[in-house]
């Protein structure tokens, strides 16, 4: 086909593309319809005409503007349809990693970000979502490969570098994933993953706060609170700060605060 055929072709798909957008939007504005089903890279391929990088960002747009108000149990299906069309792009890559990982589906980021990694563009985001998964469940040596491999990777902010330097140098755990969410809110401009960091960072402030506050009350009554709300009743608090996931907090026997599903 002619180049210039194919240009007009696509001017025609991208123009069917945003009118599809604008009627869903007229026709879903109170409610949000479920996805439909995940159609095989085959399947896509045998009709874009050659198109596939073309189709697979249209196919992005598409899916990340359903999946935000109805939720991500699908993301792994389709970023892998997506990535079947174009290997190469990465944001997709990147942002299942972040993403699953954050909803506690380990395997299936590592298993997206260790593909992104060896087919993808370069991409320094897509080994450091991998490293802040591992961080999170306390595997240091996964998280140190990769983060130095994220520092080493072509267009690293510098901040990136100096968090896979000075890794596990930090006097605690939340010390550390502070600088890392910090660094992360730093260097997006995505505003779905400035959101997650931003909340990530809320929720942990919270959780230094009624450390600080635990110690206030065992002054004051000679132990520590079992329970969040005992900061309230020892008038230690006035009241407890929203958390942005909706957790409840309980102390352990050190008046460490933890967070606990409701």
């Amino acid at each position: 086909m002619a180049t210039a055929q194919k240009t007009s072709l696509a001017l025609i798909l991208l123009t069917g593309v945003i009118a599809t957008h604008m009627l869903f939007v007229r026709t879903t504005r109170d409610t949000v319809r479920p996805l439909p089903a995940v159609i095989p890279a085959a399947v896509v391929r045998a009709s874009d005409l050659g198109l596939h990088t073309m189709t697979a960002s249209f196919l992005w747009l598409a899916v990340i503007q359903r999946l935000v108000p109805i939720g991500f149990d699908h993301l792994d299906a389709y970023i892998g349809q997506i990535n079947d069309l174009d290997p190469k792009f990465s944001y997709p890559y990147a942002f299942g990693v972040l993403l699953l990982g954050g909803q506690e589906n380990l395997n299936a980021a590592a298993r997206i970000g260790m593909r992104g990694i060896a087919e993808a563009d370069t991409d320094w985001r897509i080994p450091y979502y991998l490293a802040m998964n591992y961080h999170t469940t306390e595997d240091r040596s996964h998280a140190v490969y990769y983060f130095s491999l994220a520092a080493r990777t072509p267009g690293a902010p510098e901040n990136v570098r100096t968090v896979a330097a000075n890794y596990g140098s930090r006097k605690t755990h939340r010390a550390q994933t502070e600088e890392i969410w910090s660094t992360l809110l730093d260097t997006s401009r995505d505003e779905v993953v400035r959101k997650q960091a931003e909340d990530i960072l809320t929720h942990l402030k919270i959780l230094d706060l009624l450390d600080q506050a635990a110690s206030v009350y065992k002054k004051k009554f000679g132990s520590f609170p079992a329970k969040a709300e005992d900061l309230i009743s020892g008038n230690i608090l006035i009241r407890l700060p929203a958390d942005p996931f909706n957790f409840h907090f309980v102390f352990d026997k050190d008046g460490n605060a933890a967070a606990v599903r409701p």
